[in-house]
C-alpha cells in the first residue's frame, strides 16, 4: 500500500473549495443586502410617521394659540412647509418643524409680502423639493368626508382673502421619493390624529390624476392618486380597502 500524501500546510484552498466559499459569501451578501434594504425602508417610514404625528400635535397647538396670528382658532392647511415658514409677530419663521423637513414639501405655498398676518416667509428651496429620510410631504387638497369633496384650504373670517386655513379639518400626506428604494407606503394624516398607510404595490386607480393630486405609478401597472377624486372610496374620511391604520 503506497504511503498517503499529505497536502502541504501552505498549499491553500483547492479550486473547488474556493468556489464553495465564494458561493457562501454571495448568499450571505445577498441576505445582508436584503436585510439592510428592509431596515432602511422601515426606518424611513418610521421617520415619516413620526413627522406626521408631530404635525398632528402642532396643529392642535396652532389652533389653541393662534400661531399664524389671524385671530381665529383654526388649523393651517395651505401647505406643509408653513409649519416652519409662517412668520411670528416679529416677522421671523415660526420653525415648528425642522428646516430640513420643511424642504421636503412637494407643494409649498408662495411667499407673501406685507406686514399683515398670516404671512408666509420665503421659499426654502429653488426648484424641486428635497426628500426627508426618503419621503416627500404635502398638504392634501380635498376632504372626501362627503361626496362633494370640500377643499381643506379655505378662507376663514380673517383679514386676508387667502385660502390657508380650516376651522375643523386638515389632511397631510407623505410618499416615498423613490418607491421601493426609499419607501414602500403612502401615508396620510387626518385631524383625528389617525395615520393611514397604503402599499404602493396595491392595484390603485388608473387614469390621470385629478388636479392638485399626487400621482404615483406602481409595480402592478396601476396608478395610485391621492387626495383622489370626489367620492373616491379609497380616501373617504376613514380610509377603507387597501388602507391600514398605523398605530
Amino acid at each position: 500500500m503506497p504511503p498517503m500524501t499529505r497536502r502541504p500546510r501552505n498549499a491553500g484552498f483547492t479550486f473547488t473549495e474556493l468556489l464553495i466559499l465564494l458561493g457562501i459569501l454571495v448568499v450571505l451578501g445577498s441576505i445582508a443586502a436584503t436585510s439592510l434594504s428592509h431596515a432602511r425602508l422601515a426606518s424611513n417610514e418610521s421617520v415619516a410617521v413620526a413627522a406626521l404625528r408631530n404635525v398632528a400635535v402642532t396643529e392642535t397647538a396652532w389652533r389653541q394659540t393662534d400661531a399664524d396670528g389671524n385671530g381665529q382658532p383654526d388649523f393651517w392647511t395651505q401647505d406643509w412647509s408653513g409649519f416652519f415658514r409662517v412668520a411670528d409677530a416679529k416677522g421671523q419663521p415660526l420653525g415648528l418643524i425642522s428646516e430640513d423637513l420643511a424642504r421636503a414639501d412637494g407643494a409649498p405655498a408662495d411667499a407673501t409680502n406685507g406686514e399683515g398676518r398670516p404671512r408666509v416667509t420665503a421659499s426654502l428651496v429653488t426648484g424641486a423639493a428635497v426628500p426627508h429620510a426618503g419621503y416627500f410631504f404635502r398638504a392634501m387638497t380635498l376632504d372626501n368626508q362627503s361626496p362633494d369633496a370640500k377643499p381643506y384650504a379655505t378662507d376663514g373670517p380673517d383679514a386676508d382673502s387667502d385660502a390657508r386655513e380650516n376651522s375643523a379639518h386638515f389632511g397631510f400626506t407623505a410618499w416615498p421619493a423613490s418607491p421601493g428604494s426609499s419607501g414602500s407606503h403612502v401615508l396620510i394624516l387626518l385631524e383625528t390624529g389617525s395615520i393611514w398607510a397604503r402599499d404602493l404595490d396595491g392595484p390603485g386607480p388608473g387614469g390621470p390624476a385629478p388636479a392638485g393630486c399626487t400621482l404615483m405609478p406602481n409595480a402592478k401597472g396601476g396608478q395610485l392618486s391621492w387626495p383622489g377624486q370626489a367620492g373616491n372610496p379609497d380616501l373617504k374620511k376613514t380610509p377603507s380597502g387597501a388602507w391600514r391604520s398605523v398605530q
